[in-house]
């Protein structure tokens, strides 16, 4: 829980000098430093004696006459009276100033409603919970670290009553309010991240609520569609909904991760072709936009990744009422718009997302219970879950380390013993075994193979033995790790640094004279090739097809880059010679933020800057008149005037034949003014 502490320079500056990764990253956080920095000050905030409300502290400063710019003292000695805003007691209080703690803990909460039972019924429950904020989000997003404030008979509430969670709420809310003000003691044994030992009191504070938008609304009591259904944006009136409407008849029961995981990478090999090109283009960005979200942003958010990505939003959404109609223009569809300045204010979004908690509630649901008391039973489950995680002290998973025949060769059973021997504090295993372990033999020339791979010399009489294994865990690759198994496709990297694609046929541990080595033995792909030469690339999705070269090679573990996945040639899909490269772990997006046009409406007297036809020159056009017929206009282009060299090339003027753009070609308004016949940009 002291992560952030490790990563202070990362927030206790004001300036972004680090991509948005962690919670700590965003903005909020900055914002929020005084609660964790040792040398800021700040008042306490009151509890009203008669409704217990919280007296924040800027009441309490302004009483006492302080200003942002007033030193803040150690001690205040006399009583002020200040005014409860719910009860409007005056009552006399006495200021208490703190300092910022490090092991102060933030805490991201959650609602959500589920059903218990496997079939529709009317029993739904739900579950008020909280993750811890200070922890790295790779172990944050464990479902250990979920922790439950009470759950909910849902199915009691009434109906349409903004209210019925208060009571639920309330509690959480309570306690939190005490952590704040009140603090506890918490007496320290040892020093931490250079922090003395000593009884310190830890303060609590409640950093987001994240939610799906359905349960955002009942906690937030604000309207699900219909009326003003947006707080940030001013918007008349957007109907409730999910999109798409229909890519299955079963759409409504497909989950996030399933409609996710179709969405990128599988949808536009699939419906690349098959649908219209208008629509394909508008899926097309909603899958650019996935990919950033979902792979690119999990290593952290730069400026230009997040400008980029309000540019995908922005034209899908504008492309989405041009092709579909307003019908398609739904509360949820609008929330996207949103998305980019969640990520500048609290981070990448893999801090507070869903999925974990999501993971929770199908714990509760597999525990046994008789059906009844249903919340009763989940409660006490978990009670016991949370008593047992913090009593049963920091016990190490047995680990199986087989040093007696290969000096540091690790093998586990599960993926589990592998993950928690990466995260292993004393010795940190980057390439671990995983499943059931044989042991095996090679080939004369498989051998000979193996030396040449390894660069070493074959001598006439050496000692070999190969243990082979179905899985291998690498815990640097990926986000938490990485587990490669037989059958599945790679990009191996050689010696000078050239990618290829290779499928993994076995996962060997080879000892030769006593030392060890990790190889793979796989088959080769290689890039297929038109009649003339040219790399054969698939339209939609303009990577490249490969073909099987049939020949056996070996490779390093450590020259496997990430995982692939290969599609068979839709246009020969019962009986493919070869197979399109889904690159679904790539690191970056081959597109920028100004190769993304967001349509812009044109009205007539607009001057706005035209992309040409040729390379990525940009135009100044004056807009005579709209045709929104055709979705073009009538302009005058304004360029500089050769017989004039002295005017500044920020100086332009119109020239004479006035011509007809396409509203596609605006990028948008441009910048400037008219200065009698000329425009200043």
């Amino acid at each position: 829980m002291m992560a952030h502490w490790k990563e202070r320079d990362h927030w206790l500056s004001n300036e972004v000098l680090f991509a948005r990764n962690e919670i700590w990253d965003g903005e909020r956080f900055k914002e929020l430093s005084w609660f964790w920095n040792p040398e800021a000050r700040w008042v306490i905030p009151a509890l009203c004696p008669n409704c217990k409300q919280v007296v924040g502290s800027q009441s309490i400063k302004d009483e006492l006459g302080l200003s942002p710019e007033t030193h803040i003292e150690e001690h205040y000695e006399c009583s002020i009276s200040i005014q409860c805003p719910n009860c409007y007691l005056r009552f006399e209080h006495k200021p208490k100033v703190t300092s910022g703690g490090p092991r102060n803990i933030a805490l991201i909460g959650h609602w959500d409603g589920w059903q218990p039972f496997s079939t529709s019924c009317k029993h739904s429950c739900g579950a008020i919970e909280v993750s811890i904020a200070t922890m790295k989000k790779s172990d944050r997003c464990s479902t250990e670290e979920v922790y439950v404030s009470g759950f909910v008979p849902s199915y009691l509430l009434p109906n349409k009553c903004p209210i019925s969670l208060d009571p639920f709420l309330e509690i959480l809310v309570k306690e939190l309010e005490d952590l704040f003000v009140n603090g506890m003691e918490v007496e320290y044994t040892g020093s931490s991240e250079g922090l003395p030992p000593g009884k310190i009191v830890i303060r609590c504070i409640l950093l987001l609520w994240t939610g799906d938008y359905p349960a955002q609304a009942q906690v937030g009591k604000f309207i699900q569609g219909g009326i003003r259904p947006c707080r940030r944006s001013n918007v008349v009136e957007l109907k409730d909904g999910r999109l798409p409407t229909s890519v299955t008849k079963r759409l409504g029961f497909w989950k996030a991760e399933e409609l996710q995981k179709f969405c990128y990478p599988a949808s536009e090999y699939v419906l690349g072709g098959i649908l219209p090109d208008d629509e394909y283009h508008v899926w097309i960005l909603i899958v650019r936009i996935t990919e950033m979200i979902f792979q690119i942003g999990r290593s952290g958010w730069s400026d230009d990744d997040i400008q980029l990505l309000k540019q995908l939003i922005l034209r899908h959404n504008t492309l989405t009422e041009e092709v579909e109609g307003l019908k398609s223009c739904v509360v949820t569809l609008h929330n996207l718009i949103h998305y980019p300045e969640e990520i500048k204010r609290f981070s990448s979004p893999d801090n507070y997302w869903c999925y974990t908690f999501e993971r929770a509630v199908h714990g509760y649901v597999v525990r046994s219970s008789n059906n009844r008391n249903m919340e009763l039973s989940f409660s006490n489950s978990e009670c016991l879950r949370e008593f047992l995680k913090f009593h049963s002290g920091n016990v190490q998973s047995s680990m199986k380390l087989n040093t007696s025949f290969f000096p540091g060769y690790v093998h586990a059973s599960t993926i589990s013993e592998a993950v928690t021997m990466a995260k292993h504090r004393d010795v940190a295993y980057q390439s671990i075994l995983v499943g059931g372990k044989k042991y095996t033999s090679l080939s004369t020339h498989e051998v000979t193979e193996v030396f040449r791979v390894l660069k070493k010399q074959q001598l006439k009489h050496f000692t070999l033995a190969v243990i082979q294994a179905p899985s291998i865990y690498m815990s640097q690759h990926g986000f938490g790790g990485t587990l490669y198994r037989v059958g599945e496709h790679v990009l191996v990297s050689d010696d000078a640094g050239e990618l290829s694609v290779a499928k993994i046929d076995a996962i060997l541990a080879v000892n030769i004279e006593e030392e060890y080595h990790l190889l793979l033995k796989g088959e080769e792909y290689a890039q297929s090739v038109t009649e003339t030469g040219d790399s054969r690339i698939h339209t939609s999705s303009e990577n490249p097809f490969v073909e099987s070269t049939s020949s056996m090679i070996f490779f390093p573990c450590k020259s496997i880059v990430r995982k692939v996945m290969l599609f068979p040639d839709p246009d020969h899909l019962h009986d493919p010679y070869m197979y399109v490269v889904i690159d679904h772990q790539r690191p970056f997006i081959p597109l920028n933020k100004e190769a993304v046009i967001v349509p812009h409406f044109p009205e007539a007297g607009d001057m706005v800057c035209v992309r040409g036809t040729i390379g990525n020159e940009v135009y100044f056009a004056h807009i005579q008149s709209v045709n929104k017929n055709s979705n073009t206009c009538q302009v005058y282009f304004y360029g500089n005037d050769p017989g004039h060299p002295s005017i500044s090339a920020s100086k332009y003027k119109r020239l004479k034949l006035q011509e007809t753009v396409h509203w596609s070609s605006i990028l948008g308004t441009a910048k400037g003014q008219f200065i009698g016949h000329y425009w200043v940009a």
